[in-house]
């Protein structure tokens, strides 16, 4: 952020976040924040690829254990299932899926739908960390098959290109990778299985604290929370909601109900406290 030449308290008061509690370590926020947080920061600075060019400053640390863990992986396949198993500490509605087909493998990324999709600019660097991975795995320049992303063509492309060096499909069905099966199959020098088996202890212990933690608190105030940041950019719908929570909607709609309310009612609520 600094970098971009914006004071990062004051995009943080752009989305009305404190920013001592947002900038502490173990600091979560809810999907549409972290969108919302992108989106201004494309916007305060002008570039809109930003999120390419913020996984220059993602390193082994950024992560906390399962960064270790990535880096201690005996592959990059390895590395990219830890990224599937544990994913959840890093963004909770991003799910990696893994398929080999033939002679290659592809990774699928699942960034949530409609009103609960992830902002682009948070998906470029979602993408762009993958690959940035494969390379600081290798210690070498390697580039994917081909890139997928479902967001439009931007105006200016090229600094996609520049850091994918490969094939990219704009406006595609998915998000995604492809990688040859044998780059991702290749032992890797700094592959430690001792360290990826502890920092994987400690990656399962997280997301069972995250997980803890998100049920502990009353669904009609983890929707309501949600509701205050999506309102501002369109109508909620209780799909979207579930998704968010990680239920289906059936099970948000008892939850609610067994909390004394609706979904509707906590919308219009909302819109009175706005």
């Amino acid at each position: 952020v600094r970098d971009e030449s914006f004071d990062t308290r004051e995009l943080l008061d752009a989305v009305g976040l404190d920013a001592d509690e947002s900038l502490a370590p173990n600091a979560r926020h809810s999907v549409e924040v972290i969108s919302d947080l992108w989106r201004c920061a494309a916007r305060m600075s002008g570039n809109p690829c930003i999120g390419i060019d913020a996984v220059r400053y993602v390193n082994s640390t950024t992560f906390q254990a399962l960064g270790y863990s990535v880096l201690a992986s005996a592959t990059m396949r390895d590395a990219f299932e830890r990224y599937a198993r544990f994913g959840r500490i890093i963004i909770s509605n991003a799910h990696l899926q893994i398929e080999e087909k033939g002679e290659q493998t592809h990774l699928i990324y699942e960034m949530g739908r409609g009103s609960a999709r992830l902002a682009d600019e948070a998906i470029d660097a979602v993408i762009a960390q993958a690959v940035q991975t494969a390379r600081r795995l290798t210690r070498s320049w390697v580039s994917p098959v081909s890139v997928s992303l479902r967001r439009s063509k931007p105006d200016h492309k090229q600094p996609f290109e520049d850091f994918f060096r490969a094939p990219i499909l704009f406006s595609a069905k998915m998000d995604g990778l492809v990688f040859d099966s044998e780059l991702l199959d290749r032992p890797l020098r700094s592959g430690n299985e001792i360290l990826a088996n502890q920092t994987d202890e400690v990656a399962q212990r997280t997301v069972e604290s995250i997980d803890r933690e998100s049920q502990s608190k009353p669904t009609s105030d983890r929707v309501r929370k949600w509701l205050i940041h999506q309102l501002p950019n369109g109508e909620p719908t209780q799909i979207a909601a579930s998704r968010e929570m990680g239920v289906s909607l059936r099970s948000l709609q008892r939850h609610l109900s067994d909390e004394g309310g609706t979904f509707r009612d906590l919308v219009k609520q909302v819109r009175i406290d706005l």
